[in-house]
């Protein structure tokens, strides 16, 4: 047992290339963020300070990503719900105490030690509905009531079964962010739970992921409409102009404005100079001219413009294929197990990351107003690194229990 617990191997089964392309990303984003630290108000012993710190991030969530891997149930995660609920919202709650950032309450601050518990809450959500709507097609009256057409008790009897924990939990928790006025971490969620709710895969929630399909589609040509030129004109020249999250938007269309450019397009004018310096092979690496105090969060929001700078547009392309290499392998594993709550669960890591990877991309490039979402596994952030960390750990539990499960079918065939 004890042999066990400490083992830092990999269960049989799990996937080597996810592996070895999390140790890839996650090592050259250290390397990246420990460059992005250096400029002409730092000292060395800062930097072996800020690279340590985030070796340490990285080993630490590289440990929890080996025990996720081991040892992780969804039993055991259905049967301490509630539980795991109240934790989430506890400390999603109690950021309020702290020190804004940026004008959000998101971090918990003690001692020097700063923790995102949004970050983490992204996970539970995952598991929430995979344990949720995955076991939905196992209820053996589900399928009875159906073929009967008692839609009214069927449906009550479903109503605990999806609305109660999922709906209930992920409203809750998009209540205390905005609560906590994290704009950011409130769309990857609730991207997260629309993808994984349309990929469910049960009789029941046909009707209901029609209307959110259309819901979703409707929402986006709003959206389109409030970002386009048009849009960002009619809501420059209104009553709201003045508004932080409503200069986000119009400042895509208007960066080089004076006013704009010391204000609400500062990052972006700076980012696209940093692309502009870098081209095709880049600078050099450490050596970026915008990270001398020009480029305001350039180990972590905007990360991936001190990449282009100093690897230019190559660096850029293998961040991306790494990023396509994931969420492709996370995909195909997701098409292949046969467990629908391993299925969910690997469909919600891979929009995890696809969302992190198009908005922070987007607001980087100015086609997307900024949002505050880092660029996973490259930028600077224990919080967002150890979530992810942990959410491929059971990614890898899956794998690794639907491989064996293969394996042994095929031995009791010979």
């Amino acid at each position: 047992m004890l042999k066990k617990l400490l083992s830092l191997k990999m269960p049989k089964g799990s996937s080597k290339l996810i592996y070895w392309i999390l140790i890839s990303m996650g090592l050259f984003g250290t390397v990246m963020v420990t460059s992005a630290s250096m400029s002409t108000f730092t000292s060395t012993r800062a930097v072996v300070s800020i690279w340590g710190k985030q070796m340490v991030f990285y080993l630490a969530s590289f440990l929890a990503m080996i025990k996720f891997a081991q040892i992780f149930s969804f039993n055991f995660a259905k049967k301490y719900e509630l539980l795991l609920i109240g934790i989430t919202l506890g400390f999603l709650l109690i950021t309020r105490i702290f020190t804004t950032s940026a004008a959000a309450y998101n971090w918990i601050r003690i001692r020097g030690i700063s923790i995102q518990p949004s970050e983490f809450a992204k996970v539970v959500i995952m598991i929430i509905i995979a344990n949720n709507l995955g076991t939905l097609p196992e209820v053996p009256w589900a399928q009875e009531m159906l073929h009967k057409l008692k839609l009214k008790e069927t449906l009550k009897r479903v109503w605990p079964i999806i609305w109660g924990p999922v709906v209930s939990v992920l409203s809750f928790i998009l209540i205390v962010l905005v609560y906590q006025k994290d704009l950011g971490s409130a769309v990857v969620m609730t991207f997260i739970a629309l993808f994984m709710l349309l990929c469910a895969q049960h009789p029941f929630l046909g009707k209901t992921q029609k209307f959110i399909f259309g819901l979703v589609f409707l929402l986006f040509i709003v959206v389109m409409v409030i970002i386009s030129p048009i849009g960002a004109a009619w809501l420059d020249s209104s009553s709201m102009a003045d508004n932080y999250m409503i200069q986000r938007i119009t400042s895509i269309y208007y960066l080089f404005r004076p006013e704009n450019m010391t204000d609400s397009s500062l990052q972006q004018v700076k980012g696209l100079f940093s692309f502009a310096y870098g081209g095709l092979n880049g600078v050099g690496l450490g050596n970026s001219i915008q990270k001398y105090g020009y480029l305001p969060a350039a180990t972590t929001d905007y990360i991936l413009a001190i990449v282009v700078e100093e690897l230019g547009i190559w660096g850029f392309l293998g961040i991306t294929a790494g990023y396509l290499l994931l969420i492709g392998t996370l995909l195909i594993y997701a098409m292949r197990v046969t467990s629908e709550r391993g299925r969910l669960f690997l469909i919600g890591t891979a929009s995890y990351l696809f969302i992190h990877y198009a908005f922070n991309v987007g607001g980087v490039t100015a086609i997307l107003p900024l949002t505050g979402i880092p660029l996973l596994l490259i930028s600077q952030g224990g919080s967002s690194q150890m979530a992810l960390f942990i959410a491929i750990g059971i990614c890898q539990n899956v794998i690794a229990r639907d491989n064996t499960a293969r394996q042994r079918k095929m031995e009791e065939q010979q």
